[in-house]
């Protein structure tokens, strides 16, 4: 593609979208500093070219410029107020930046452009959640579930917002029908491996149609074991962990969540101290100590196994990084424990049986994506 972009610059120098094309490619190349030049030029050239602004913004983005694809989005939606994938781009740009209210409003103008897409609702619900709006998060994503009953993602976000409602019950039913409609492990994406998380966007639509889309199975089995763990299920919750580590041998999630269960389940039966170490320290040594969960779940460990000292000094190591005073407010709890030479236990609470008439059961799995749009991973875009 490359050389073919090359010989079309020689005949015609001044065509935009040659430079958008070759900018494209090296971009899959992982060459950003190429295709960023591409893309300059693209601009300079074409200073009219929605597309050319649009497609340099992505670049941006992908070098972890988030002002200057702001800047470009903004750009390409003065040059076309109808470049709904700007819009969206632009919102989850916003999110990053943890400017929750800008990004609602770039999500409402993408979903009055683009009615049709539930990535719309999915990303607009995933906003709400993050201001802990849970029950506005649920009428969005009961909208994009209308618009494709066979999203796995539209499910795996309400089950996030269920559980923090509380709602662990209906929590379970929406991970379930997750993984009944989309059980695979993540995927590569133009030769990158995909990172279990929920967040997509209509970054980029391949003319094709082929690009995979990433899977949520891993996710969701965490996310359900949570919940499960939660109510007292404790020997599901650690079925499901263990099937997450087996689709996904390097994901951390379920690593972290196994150590939390074994250290501090309130049932001893289910109590495994030193496979919590092990499962723990796998999680630290790949997050070099620097994710405060991971402090926290090595703590824990070596609380159970009675070694309080260093219990301690992780979980001192972990309150540093905390940034949510919930978070916070548990570490000093079970800080204070240790320092009384008592181990970590997790609370439990009762489920609430969902009525029969809520349990939807979901349609069988598509062979592939049922939206209207192709939506690729916003993570990757940063890589």
């Amino acid at each position: 593609a490359i050389e073919d972009f090359d010989r079309a610059i020689q005949l015609v120098p001044r065509r935009v979208s040659a430079y958008i094309g070759r900018g494209g490619a090296r971009f899959y190349r992982n060459d950003y500093s190429g295709a960023l030049a591409d893309l300059d030029r693209a601009v300079t050239l074409g200073p009219k070219s929605e597309e050319a602004f649009f497609a340099r913004a992505v670049i941006r983005q992908g070098k972890g410029d988030l002002d200057g694809a702001i800047a470009d989005h903004t750009e390409a939606i003065r040059l076309d107020p109808t470049a709904f994938r700007s819009f969206s781009n632009r919102g989850r740009l916003w999110m990053e930046k943890h400017d929750v209210p800008k990004a609602i409003t770039d999500f409402d103008e993408f979903i009055r452009l683009a009615p049709d897409s539930p990535i719309g609702y999915i990303n607009r619900g995933q906003c709400r959640s993050s201001a802990k709006d849970y029950s506005g998060a649920i009428v969005d994503f009961d909208a994009a579930i209308r618009l494709d009953p066979k999203l796995a993602l539209a499910y795996i976000n309400r089950g996030i917002a269920w559980r923090a409602k509380g709602e662990y019950d209906r929590a379970i039913l929406d991970f379930s029908a997750a993984l009944r409609l989309d059980p695979s492990p993540s995927l590569d994406v133009a030769g990158v491996r995909v990172e279990v998380e929920y967040v997509v966007t209509d970054s980029l639509r391949v003319a094709s149609g082929k690009w995979p889309i990433k899977r949520v199975g891993p996710g969701a089995l965490v996310e359900r074991g949570n919940c499960r763990a939660t109510t007292g299920r404790f020997a599901e919750a650690l079925a499901d962990f263990d099937e997450a580590l087996r689709l996904d041998p390097e994901y951390l999630g379920p690593l972290v969540e196994r150590a939390w269960l074994w250290a501090g389940c309130p049932d001893p039966r289910f109590r495994d101290g030193p496979g919590a170490i092990e499962s723990a320290s796998r999680a630290f040594e790949a997050t070099g100590g620097k994710k405060p969960y991971v402090l926290g779940a090595l703590a824990a460990a070596q609380a159970e196994t009675g070694d309080f000292v260093a219990a301690i000094a992780n979980e001192e190591k972990a309150m540093r990084l905390y940034e949510d005073e919930s978070n916070r407010t548990a570490g000093r709890r079970r800080l204070a424990s240790y320092r009384a030479r008592r181990p970590y236990r997790m609370s439990v609470y009762p489920g609430h049986p969902v009525p029969l008439a809520a349990r939807e059961t979901p349609p069988p799995p598509p062979t592939e994506s049922a939206g209207p749009f192709r939506p690729l991973v916003n993570r990757l875009l940063r890589k």
